[in-house]
């Protein structure tokens, strides 16, 4: 992509809905501390410390590997 003078970008939308798309239960239930209000059945609280820890090493990773640009959405819920 970068040979052919584009820049690799994705987008993100971090956030968990009532449905199959979103924030895996199985991480929600090993962090219910990083999400809203301590319930693993909301989304992730980006004021908490070890939440913005996470995301953050998730995000330099994405860089790491090549990644140029990224795109979040954080929906109304936040």
């Amino acid at each position: 992509m970068r040979a052919r003078g584009g820049l690799p970008f994705t987008y993100i939308q971090p956030t968990f809905y009532a449905s199959d798309n979103g924030i895996s239960k199985d991480f929600r239930e090993a962090h219910p501390d990083w999400m809203l209000g301590n319930d693993a059945w909301r989304t992730i609280d980006y004021t908490d410390p070890g939440a913005q820890a996470f995301v953050r090493a998730r995000f330099k990773a994405l860089g790491d590997a090549g990644l140029a640009g990224l795109m979040v959405d954080y929906c109304d819920d936040l």
